[in-house]
């Protein structure tokens, strides 16, 4: 029985080409999609609490506006509050889903 021949993939090996697929598969995506409603958290005191982060009307309810890419610390997200016009530089870490914690 005569062997199939590996496919051409212009000078590159096969396993090589298949690793980098499985590399791109495994690829991190965002935990948030533009117009999720979102809560903001700041890290605060000696013991890092999480504390709800409000706006200037006392409002802790954001919209995701952009995402931005992974810059080292895990993805960013440019979040616009509700009630106000103020709008946020934040990490995935210090947003969570309106009903969730």
């Amino acid at each position: 029985m005569k062997k199939n021949p590996e496919p051409d993939l212009g000078g590159r090996t096969y396993a090589r080409f298949a690793e980098k697929a499985d590399t791109a598969a495994a690829t991190p995506a965002h935990k948030y999609a533009i117009g999720d409603t979102v809560q903001f958290y700041l890290l605060r005191g000696p013991l890092l609490t999480r504390a709800k982060e409000k706006d200037v009307s006392g409002n802790n309810d954001y919209k995701i506006v952009r995402q931005l890419p992974n810059e080292g610390g895990g993805f960013q997200y440019r979040i616009k509050s509700e009630s106000s016009s103020q709008e946020r530089l934040v990490t995935e870490s210090e947003i969570t889903a309106k009903d969730g914690y």
